[in-house]
């Protein structure tokens, strides 16, 4: 579905995932025979549903972008229960979703209902962890609402628990998936640019340039740049609040609270494999020149802009 996919996904070996390799096999054998014409029926009757539920919390700046609804219409998937501490945002959403039962608290979710899938939901990501670990412990695959977490301490623990289970999460970084971007990165794959030489990035530099503009919307960039160029080898920069660097005297936390962040004033260079370089730039003084947050990508023979709004 177009609003799912990995970020990051865990790589042992040595555990068997929630769903079996021969649960896998099983599953997309059915799924060939009936794109060949073999009908619904062995579908339904040789691949059991997925448990899916919905965290999330409307009381604190409601779900991100649609994530209370990313398992509906889906064949294989059910929906089980909701969970959100808002009793008003709670009905209201279930009624949106199809929700048949739903909770004031995720751990009686998780423990009473035991999914296979959740949808972390929430927009901020304050929680995120504590929601995420519980889930993981409870035998669920994550997709998270961005940004993942709030440091990278919390990232490391969750991913090194995803690993240990055989679990996987994905982060809700859409725009790799909006149709023009797939079809760009073919385009440059059969050498359309040319050798690619450098990538910008540009966040939305509004009145949350610096810090909160990373952290918030540039999540969505630094995943473009792995999705084109693959895991960066370094990185540099420097973060300025009021012409000065930053100290940690300078952390604070904002209205969407994704945890502490600083500076009004982001530059960046990452050094990718190829001799290819790249930079992620926020500043309120570039506002009018750049317009549209997005990437541009030079190469040897062309230049490309992705304006992701």
């Amino acid at each position: 579905q177009p609003s799912s996919f990995p970020m990051k996904t865990s790589r042992s070996q040595t555990r068997q995932a929630a769903l079996t390799r021969r649960h896998f096999l099983r599953r997309a054998t059915a799924t060939s025979l009936v794109l060949a014409g073999a009908g619904p029926g062995l579908l339904a009757q040789d691949v059991p549903k997925l448990k899916a539920a919905v965290i999330g919390h409307t009381g604190r700046g409601d779900y991100g972008h649609g994530l209370e609804s990313i398992f509906q219409n889906q064949r294989n998937i059910e929906l089980v229960a909701l969970a959100d501490p808002n009793e008003a945002g709670r009905a209201k959403t279930a009624a949106k979703i199809g929700a048949p039962r739903t909770y004031a608290n995720y751990r009686e979710l998780l423990a009473k209902e035991r999914p296979q899938l959740v949808s972390l939901a929430m927009r901020q990501s304050d929680q995120h962890h504590e929601i995420a670990l519980a889930a993981l412990r409870a035998g669920a695959h994550i997709y998270s609402e961005k940004p993942f977490v709030s440091t990278p301490a919390e990232a490391d623990e969750l991913l090194a628990e995803a690993d240990r289970r055989g679990l996987k999460i994905a982060v809700a970084h859409t725009i790799r998936m909006t149709s023009p971007v797939p079809r760009l990165k073919q385009a440059i794959a059969t050498g359309f640019l040319g050798d690619i030489a450098e990538l910008r990035a540009y966040g939305k530099q509004d009145a949350r340039a610096g810090g909160e503009d990373m952290m918030v919307l540039g999540s969505h960039l630094f995943d473009l740049m792995r999705l084109f160029l693959g895991d960066p080898i370094s990185c540099q920069a420097r973060v300025l609040v009021k012409g000065r660097d930053i100290t940690t005297a300078d952390r604070r936390i904002v209205t969407d609270n994704v945890g502490f962040l600083a500076g009004d004033q982001v530059f960046a260079q990452f050094a990718f494999p190829n001799e290819v370089n790249a930079t992620f730039t926020s500043t309120g003084k570039l506002r009018e020149t750049v317009a549209h947050w997005g990437i541009e990508i030079y190469g040897s023979k062309g230049a490309a802009r992705i304006n992701c709004d």
